[in-house]
């Protein structure tokens, strides 16, 4: 799915009936794992948290069937990463903060993402990664892309893809899906004080099959890093 990404190989079957695919890949280069699995949840059952171990958070409680089973799918995510980390770690916990951001065992960066029926993770115990983001998103309609526009993107960013040959919706799925794993990456540090009109896309291009951003940040991040560069595919109609 990702360049520099192997099949990590698992024997573990699928836990239930929720669970319609599950995956593993590495990559050796920066000791990164990236959990990847299918689900439907139309065959949610409250009773899968206990069943597959995954820690069930009070604030969970009053939300929809969906929800609760996009967070169950999330969390099945991560437990294959971290039990490909190290065996033992299968039953750590991923543990939510006050802004309901995942918080990894101690020693491990990572992030969770998911849309519609897929949930993936990402994690590396790696000393020379310092952020790590990681975000998919259907590629948003017409309607959507005007109610965006200026929140999210600029005319000129949304200019710099499209002359890389890339449909305008594309474009600001990309545009979108990149600063939501920006902020993913930076939120350790920056906590929820994240505009995403701060991260500015300066240039884009396309590499294979692969839409590479570089946005620039202003100046209230430039203690820690000016510019970031994301990385993005087209995976069964998301970004």
């Amino acid at each position: 799915m990702l360049n520099n990404f192997l099949n990590f190989y698992s024997n573990r079957s699928l836990p239930n009936y929720f669970i319609k695919k599950h995956k593993v890949f590495y990559n050796q280069n920066l000791n990164l794992y990236m959990g990847y699995c299918e689900f439907e949840f139309k065959e949610f059952d409250i009773q899968m948290f206990n069943q597959m171990s995954i820690f069930f958070p009070d604030s969970l409680s009053p939300c929809t069937v969906k929800r609760k089973s996009e967070f169950l799918a999330g969390r099945y995510a991560s437990q294959l990463v971290l039990s490909a980390i190290r065996k033992d770690y299968f039953y750590q916990k991923v543990e939510m903060g006050k802004f309901k951001e995942p918080i990894f065992p101690l020693n491990i960066i990572g992030s969770i993402t998911h849309s519609e029926n897929i949930a993936i993770c990402i994690a590396t115990q790696s000393k020379n990664v310092n952020f790590l983001g990681i975000d998919i998103e259907p590629i948003i309609s017409k309607l959507d892309f005007f109610a965006l526009h200026d929140k999210i993107y600029t005319y000129q960013e949304l200019k710099i893809i499209k002359n890389s040959g890339i449909d305008y919706l594309l474009a600001a799925t990309c545009i979108f899906s990149a600063k939501e794993t920006i902020f993913k990456a930076f939120f350790y540090y920056l906590q929820n004080k994240i505009d995403f009109n701060n991260f500015k896309l300066y240039r884009a291009y396309t590499r294979g099959n692969t839409i590479i951003m570089k946005f620039r940040l202003e100046k209230e991040y430039s203690t820690f890093r000016r510019e970031v560069l994301v990385k993005a595919k087209i995976y069964k109609k998301h970004v």
